[in-house]
């Protein structure tokens, strides 16, 4: 029996330094990840992205839509006398996330510049630097890309996809307009953002959120125009 409960309690023993080992390792890896900004893999996230994609009301884009109306009437040609976003709809085939990946103070000085100017406009200068200098800090980079899904003539099949509905009233401003409706499909999207996160100790933990492109988005999107003749 003490020769067994000896072997017994080696082996206890053996296998608690391995996985104090193993733990060690895993926490070093994700350490040597964050100091060499290597990104991770987010596939758990682009299937929770598939779940969520069809479950988001459209009516959230409804204020994308008013602001893209605004937008759109002050760059159109005078022979478009009024423009009109008629639907904006995510479609099922839903964006994909590339890669995550955490970053240090000293990698986003572009954003906190922004930040700290945004601060003394619009905030007292002894609140400003309290937010600045207090606090903790996430910083994360997120490159995203979409790529549109094969599409047949079938309008069920175009709105699987990413698209929007404008209406384009060719005319005279105050007299008339003769509407042409145009179908905008999104082909393809392929982007980087970095969000900088103020952490607080009251839920849910976030106190601000801060994000910037990194420079233009790639973006390919097709019109076809919604008439039977002509």
């Amino acid at each position: 029996m003490c020769v067994s409960s000896g072997i017994f309690l080696w082996v206890k023993e053996v296998i608690r330094s391995g996985r104090e080992v193993e733990w060690d390792s895993e926490k070093t890896r994700g350490e040597t990840a964050t100091v060499n900004l290597l990104p991770e893999s987010v596939e758990w996230m682009n299937t929770l992205l598939g779940i969520m994609w069809g479950l988001i009301n459209p009516d959230m884009f409804q204020s994308v839509a008013d602001t893209l109306e605004d937008v759109m009437q002050a760059s159109v040609p005078g022979v478009i006398e009024n423009v009109r976003v008629a639907e904006i709809n995510q479609g099922s085939n839903p964006i994909r996330i590339l890669s995550l990946r955490a970053l240090p103070d000293d990698k986003v000085k572009d954003l906190k510049q922004a930040i700290h100017e945004e601060n003394k406009k619009t905030k007292d200068p002894q609140e400003a630097a309290a937010d600045e200098e207090g606090g903790d800090y996430y910083n994360l980079e997120v490159a995203f890309a979409y790529h549109a899904a094969p599409s047949g003539k079938r309008a069920s099949d175009k709105a699987r996809n990413m698209h929007m509905q404008l209406v384009f009233y060719l005319g005279v401003k105050g007299l008339f307009g003769i509407p042409l409706p145009i179908f905008v499909e999104l082909q393809g999207l392929v982007g980087t953002v970095r969000l900088r996160m103020a952490m607080t100790p009251e839920p849910p933990f976030l106190k601000t959120l801060t994000f910037t492109l990194m420079g233009l988005p790639q973006v390919q999107a097709g019109c076809i125009p919604m008439v039977q003749k002509g």
